[in-house]
């Protein structure tokens, strides 16, 4: 009896040696071929960049902990780590990664807290929509910033720059949740913020330049980006779900794959 557990265990214990064996081999391997993935690489390092974004005249819930008017979120420095780690900050889209990743994915950028240029109402009086409204933040932000940290990959997920942003998240505060529900959808649907989550791209038109014309800003359906909504209404986890969802589609697919592979993992609930 002792030798049949013996050499259970000694079968088992090789088993888990060969399993870590492989891992490592499949990880440290060396291939000039680009990394697996879609518009983005699944295997290697990209940098986003994650824009925190309200309306001067946001009057919903202002006084919320979460992310109070006029103010930063609360938790700004806890969603991603600018540079990589595998002790990342605990719950932030670093994190996440390493662990769906086996440290082999490495999501990393900076955050940024901005108000926009103009009024909600005044995009609206002036039939300005989301595309609007982002470029108009962004192209602020180009004045003092450098978008060259955040190209990394060419469209083949070559491990070179294309002169093309690769990732921006933009997170509202709020659309238009203080009004009534009529009232609500129709600001939405004029300012092209009538996805119920979030979604890819920045809407039409295709892009535009940053940088002093040396890059590009894509706004399209795989354009540089994603855009979520109503951070403070759906709250932390279902905002950094919904987060995790429409960057996984660089990785994984199209919206094909929110059945078959996507819906055992980061492409789950939807719909």
């Amino acid at each position: 009896m002792k030798t049949r557990i013996f050499m259970l265990a000694l079968f088992l214990l090789s088993f888990i040696n060969i399993s870590i064996y492989s891992q490592e081999l499949l990880l440290n391997c060396v291939s000039t071929d680009p990394p697996p993935g879609n518009v983005l690489p699944s295997i290697g390092t990209v940098r986003t960049l994650i824009v925190f974004a309200q309306f001067p005249d946001d009057n919903f819930d202002i006084y919320n902990s979460l992310w109070e008017k006029g103010q930063a979120p609360a938790n700004i420095n806890n969603w991603i780590n600018e540079t990589w780690t595998s002790n990342p900050i605990q719950g932030s889209l670093t994190h996440y990664f390493n662990d769906m990743s086996n440290d082999s994915f490495k999501f990393i950028g900076k955050t940024v807290s901005v108000t926009s240029p103009h009024s909600r109402q005044w995009y609206l009086t002036n039939n300005k929509n989301r595309w609007h409204i982002q470029k108009e933040i962004l192209d602020s932000l180009d004045a003092t910033w450098d978008f060259g940290e955040f190209d990394n990959w060419d469209s083949d997920r070559n491990n070179t720059p294309d002169g093309k942003v690769d990732m921006i998240i933009f997170i509202w505060r709020n659309i238009a949740r203080e009004f009534d529900k009529e009232t609500r959808e129709d600001i939405e649907v004029d300012l092209n913020f009538d996805h119920d989550y979030g979604s890819l791209g920045f809407a039409t038109p295709n892009y535009f330049n940053v940088d002093g014309e040396l890059r590009q800003i894509y706004a399209n359906d795989w354009g540089s980006g994603v855009s979520i909504r109503d951070y403070v209404a759906k709250g932390h986890n279902e905002t950094f779900r919904v987060v995790v969802h429409e960057a996984a589609h660089y990785l994984i697919g199209h919206n094909e794959f929110h059945s078959g592979f996507g819906f055992w993992g980061m492409l789950s609930a939807w719909g």
